[in-house]
């Protein structure tokens, strides 16, 4: 994988479909000691739309 001039990423689709990232899930991205994990966002209401 590459990482475009956006700053973007294509997860390829195998993994998509096996972790149940399909269009408009919202993933979240933390910093882990061996690099980055990339994790759907768990169900619910987004913080900005608490408020």
């Amino acid at each position: 994988m590459r990482i475009s001039e956006q700053g973007q990423v294509t997860i390829p689709k195998h993994l998509r479909d096996r972790f149940g990232m399909t269009a408009n899930v919202e993933v979240e991205i933390s910093p882990t000691e061996k690099g980055l994990l990339i994790r759907r966002r768990p169900a619910g209401k987004h913080p900005v739309e608490r408020v």
